[in-house]
């Protein structure tokens, strides 16, 4: 019977969709916890090296240790262009890709 299929169809589309919604926010819950680790694991080096900053070779020093993970953090954000792009987030997508660029060109430039 076609209206027992049709009526079968809409818990399952409400059941995908609660579904999808939830991969969604588990995703950026995850999404903003591996980036909030990576910006206090920054922010814990730079603290660390803080008596360095009197030594000429300092920031030398301070970058060695701190680039590989200030960059991997940063370029995270680019993930953040893409949620803009495919709508997951309310941010406009123009003005998310040049914050994200003008970062990225400081970071890797």
């Amino acid at each position: 019977n076609n209206r027992a299929c049709a009526n079968l169809s809409l818990p399952l589309s409400t059941e995908l969709l609660h579904l999808v919604n939830m991969l969604q926010k588990l995703y950026f819950v995850l999404f903003n916890l591996v980036s909030a680790a990576g910006w206090a694991w920054c922010w814990f080096i730079i603290v660390s090296h803080l008596h360095e900053f009197s030594d000429p070779n300092g920031p030398k020093n301070l970058w060695k240790e701190l680039g590989v993970v200030l960059t991997n953090t940063q370029s995270l954000a680019l993930l953040e262009v893409l949620h803009s792009l495919l709508g997951l987030t309310k941010s406009p997508f123009m003005q998310t890709a040049l914050q994200v660029a003008s970062r990225i060109g400081l970071v890797y430039g």
